[in-house]
């Protein structure tokens, strides 16, 4: 982003984030801290609408995480009927292979894996009005900028 970001994006993005909840948010900052959908304020407020587009595992950080959470956590194994050879599951080779297939990214607070394309909701251009801070209104022959909403 740049020193000169527009106010008004700021304000729309900082509404955005605070009505999300606690889960959304951690999600929010992992994909964005990921740096692949945060190149502009423009990508950022897209991306709070299309956090459905990702799968977001919370502190798996690494290859054997990941294998463990698809065996032991997902439910899609039964580990329980395989019984002894349970014990031979190698955790990380595992989750190497799946990471590898999905193309997902590991980081600090979990793994991201990008499953749809992300729509674009916010063009960048138009600020929708309750989230503008200043708006130009005329006055005859003059342009005057009043205050709009306050700056969360």
């Amino acid at each position: 982003m740049g020193e000169y970001e527009s106010l008004d994006e700021l304000n729309y993005l900082a509404s955005l984030l605070d009505e999300m909840d606690e889960h959304d948010l951690a999600a929010f900052e992992v994909i964005a801290g990921a740096g692949e959908y945060c190149y502009s304020l423009k990508d950022l407020i897209n991306l709070t609408g299309n956090l459905d587009c990702f799968h977001y595992l919370a502190g798996v950080e690494n290859d054997y995480d990941l294998g463990y959470y698809w065996v032991e956590e997902s439910g899609c194994y039964d580990t329980e009927n395989m019984g002894a050879l349970a014990r031979y599951i190698d955790y990380e080779r595992f989750g190497r292979d799946i990471q590898l297939e999905e193309g997902g990214t590991f980081t600090s607070g979990g793994y991201v894996q990008k499953r749809d394309s992300l729509d674009e909701f916010y063009d960048g251009m138009d600020v929708p009005e309750e989230y503008r801070v200043f708006s130009m209104e005329p006055t005859g022959h003059e342009m005057t900028m009043t205050t709009g909403v306050t700056l969360c």
